[in-house]
C-alpha cells in the first residue's frame, strides 16, 4: 500500500506540472490483462515513457542562453543535441525495447502458455563504450514448444506488433490533439517505425534460410514454411515482396513530421511540442494515414482516416495483405471520447476481415479454407476522484488474426486508472 501511494503522489506531481496554457496532452493511461497483453502493454509502457520524460519540467533549467544572438543560438542547440543523444534517445530506445520485448514477443508467449524470461543491455550510445561487445539492447527467452506454424510466425513478429501498434494509438492521440504532439512522443513513434529498418532493406534477407538472423529473417523463414515454399528461389520472392510492401511503413507523413520535428522544432529551435498541421472543415479535423504491420499471412497494408471534432476521435480503416502467398482483407473503425456525462467517455470498435483460417492445434497444416471474422469492443473510462479515474475495455473476437489481440477465438480485455492531464 505504501508503495501504491508513493506511485499515486509521483504520478499526481508529474501531472499537475502541466500548465493551463500548455497544448493539449492525452489521459495517462495504465492498464493490464492477466495475460499482460500487447495491447494493454503497449499502452502501459507509452504512458510510463511520458512520466520518465516529464523530467524534462521536474527539473530546473542550470543554463539560459540568450539565442537572438549567434553564440547563445549555437550553446543552445549544442546542448539540446547533447539531451537528445544522451537522455531523450536512450530513453526512447529502452521504451520501445521494453514494448517489444515484454509485451511484443512476451505477451505472445503468455498466450501460448509459455512463461518468457528476458535479458536487457545498455542502450544506445551507452553499449558502444561501456558494453562494446553487447548484442542487443533486449531479448526475451520463452519456452512453448511444442508450436504449431502459426504459434510460431506470431511469436516472430509479436516484437514489431506492439511496436507498431505504439506508433498508431501515439497517431490516434495527436489526431484528437488536432495534431500536438510532445517531443517524447514523436522520438518513439520514429525509433517503433524504423525498428529493423536495416534488415528490411538488406539484400541478406534474400538468403538467410537457415542462418542466424534477426525477427524479420525468422519470420521469412516462418512463412516459407507455412506456406511450404522451401525452395531458394521461392524465399527470394517472399522476401523480395516484403521489402517491396515495406516502402508503405516509410511512406508516412507522420514519421517525417516526427523526424523535422526532432531535428528542427527541439534541437534548433528548443520547442517541447509541435503541432502537425492537420486539414479541418467545419470544425472536424480530419487525416488520412498509412499504416503497416506483419500478420501471420504475411505484410499488410492499412489506410487510415482519422476524423475528430470535439472530444470524440473516429479512425476508420480498410486494410490488404501483399504477400502473394494467401489473400487477407478487413476493415473496421474505432471511436473514442463521446461524453454522456462529464465524468464518463466511452468508446467502441468493430472490425471484420476475410483470411486463411488460423489452424492453432494442428501442425504442419498448409491447406487452410478462407474465413471471416469479427471483433467487437467498448471503452469506458469513469472519473472517480478528481482526475483519477477507472478504464477499461471489454470485446469479444473470432478466431482470426487482428493487429494487437489474442489469436483464438475469445473474450478478452484489460482494466487500470486514468489520470487526467
Amino acid at each position: 500500500m505504501r508503495v501504491a501511494a508513493l506511485a499515486t503522489c509521483i504520478i499526481a506531481t508529474c501531472v499537475s506540472s502541466a500548465r493551463a496554457d500548455d497544448p493539449p496532452r492525452p489521459d495517462l493511461v495504465f492498464v493490464a490483462n492477466p495475460n499482460f497483453g500487447i495491447e494493454p502493454g503497449a499502452r502501459t509502457t507509452l504512458n510510463a515513457g511520458r512520466l520518465l520524460f516529464r523530467y524534462q519540467e521536474l527539473l530546473p533549467s542550470i543554463t539560459k542562453f540568450d539565442e537572438s544572438r549567434p553564440s547563445g543560438k549555437a550553446l543552445g542547440i549544442l546542448g539540446r543535441t547533447l539531451q537528445f543523444g544522451f537522455l531523450d534517445g536512450p530513453l526512447a530506445h529502452m521504451e520501445t525495447t521494453v514494448t517489444h520485448e515484454l509485451f511484443g514477443h512476451g505477451a505472445r508467449a503468455r498466450e501460448f502458455g509459455g512463461k518468457p524470461a528476458y535479458v536487457f543491455g545498455l542502450p544506445l550510445p551507452y553499449s558502444l563504450f561501456l558494453a562494446p561487445q553487447q548484442q542487443t539492447s533486449g531479448v526475451a527467452f520463452y519456452n512453448t514448444d511444442p508450436r504449431n506454424l502459426d504459434q510460431d510466425i506470431a511469436l516472430h513478429f509479436g516484437g514489431l506488433e506492439s511496436n507498431f501498434l505504439t506508433a498508431h494509438w501515439i497517431n490516434t492521440e495527436m489526431v484528437n490533439a488536432r495534431g500536438w504532439a510532445r517531443h517524447s512522443d514523436l522520438l518513439v513513434y520514429a525509433i517503433s517505425k524504423v525498428t529493423y529498418v536495416t534488415t528490411f532493406v538488406s539484400r541478406d534477407l534474400r538468403g538467410q534460410r537457415g542462418a542466424v538472423g534477426d525477427d524479420i529473417d525468422s519470420y521469412v523463414n516462418a512463412l516459407q514454411d507455412k506456406f511450404n515454399h522451401w525452395r531458394p528461389n521461392q524465399r527470394v520472392t517472399i522476401a523480395k515482396n516484403l521489402q517491396t510492401a515495406y516502402l508503405w511503413n516509410l511512406i508516412d507523413p507522420t514519421l517525417v513530421f516526427s523526424l523535422y520535428s526532432t531535428l528542427v522544432n527541439f534541437i534548433y529551435h528548443g520547442k517541447r511540442e509541435s503541432k502537425m498541421p492537420l486539414p479541418s472543415v467545419n470544425g472536424v479535423t480530419f487525416y488520412p494515414s498509412p499504416r503497416f504491420n506483419l500478420s501471420p499471412f504475411g505484410a499488410e497494408h492499412y489506410l487510415d482516416l482519422f476524423l475528430t471534432k470535439g472530444d470524440v476521435v473516429v479512425d476508420a480503416y480498410g486494410r490488404i495483405g501483399s504477400s502473394g502467398l494467401a489473400s487477407y482483407t478487413g476493415a473496421g473503425v474505432r471511436a473514442l471520447g463521446w461524453k454522456p456525462h462529464k465524468s464518463v467517455s466511452l468508446g467502441a470498435e468493430v472490425d471484420v476481415w476475410k483470411q486463411p483460417a488460423l489452424q492453432l492445434e494442428e501442425r504442419n497444416l498448409y491447406t487452410r479454407p478462407d474465413e471471416w471474422g469479427v471483433n467487437v469492443g467498448g471503452f469506458a473510462t469513469v472519473k472517480i476522484l478528481g482526475k483519477l479515474g477507472l478504464t477499461g475495455k471489454f470485446a469479444y473476437k473470432s478466431r482470426g488474426y487482428l493487429q494487437g489481440q489474442p489469436l483464438d477465438a475469445t473474450p478478452y480485455g484489460y482494466l487500470g486508472v486514468s489520470i487526467a492531464p
